[in-house]
């Protein structure tokens, strides 16, 4: 069971030897805030940041339909590498590139990817730009009215994974929600327990102007412990190996 914002509290006072408080959110004690913004930074800016976290992997779907450019869903923070998907034809997008790469598809010579679509991130719309709002994917080609003399130009599926920005849940069993921020004292992460709480130590104490460097190693090793096995891996081969089957096979001759 994870623990609620205010049980990371008190365990984080208890460590610091601290008084234990009975409420964190909307205390006015500094030494609380103090804590409150510990775990507030600690989740956000070591936990959270350090390990893309299994729990925290969503998948987004949509079809492209004539345009440029796909908005990002509303709780984006970063893509998942190597998730793009075309599902209609089974191939991976090109990407997302960089600047120069994108150039050179676009502007350079032309059918460069093949029946492959390129990609790549960027800002949103500046003619209508929205607070807060994510990035988006651009796509080329895109649609049957290209000029590119590029095969891939129908409408297509595409998949991807990302990570969540709501990776705190709030209303207790009966209702429960997805946030970005702590709440309630009664809100608990999706993270682990120990790692925010590594994370909160080190980040009061040094808000607390004391000795944090022992407790800074001590999350430092612990992350990366629980990330290294968050979610299990595949298992790595030194050979290789054909990426649609998994096996070996020859370059010719297969099945002869």
């Amino acid at each position: 069971m994870s623990s609620t914002l205010k049980q990371l509290g008190q365990a984080i006072a208890i460590k610091a030897g601290l008084p234990v408080p009975t409420t964190i959110v909307g205390n006015t004690d500094r030494t609380v805030q103090a804590i409150f913004q510990a775990i507030k930074d600690g989740s956000q800016k070591d936990a959270y940041r350090d390990v893309d976290w299994a729990v925290l992997h969503l998948e987004y779907t949509f079809t492209t339909l004539g345009s440029d450019y796909y908005d990002m869903p509303t709780d984006f923070d970063r893509l998942v590498n190597n998730t793009i998907w075309d599902r209609t034809n089974g191939c991976t997008l090109v990407g997302p590139v960089g600047p120069e790469k994108w150039q050179l598809y676009v502007s350079g010579l032309s059918g460069m990817t093949g029946s492959r679509r390129i990609c790549r991130i960027v800002g949103q719309n500046r003619v209508s730009p929205q607070v807060f709002k994510p990035p988006r994917l651009q796509i080329y080609p895109d649609d049957s009215s290209s000029t590119s003399p590029n095969t891939a130009e129908d409408p297509i599926d595409v998949a991807y994974e990302y990570i969540t920005t709501k990776y705190i849940m709030s209303g207790g069993q009966n209702f429960l929600k997805f946030n970005s921020e702590w709440v309630t004292d009664d809100d608990y992460s999706l993270i682990d327990d120990d790692v925010i709480e590594a994370a909160a130590l080190w980040r009061l104490l040094r808000i607390l102007g004391m000795s944090y460097s022992d407790e800074r190693e001590e999350y430092n090793a612990l992350v990366l412990e629980r990330g290294s096995s968050d979610g299990g891996a595949e298992t790595l081969s030194l050979l290789q190996n054909d990426y649609m089957f998994g096996v070996n096979i020859p370059d010719t001759g297969f099945g002869s």
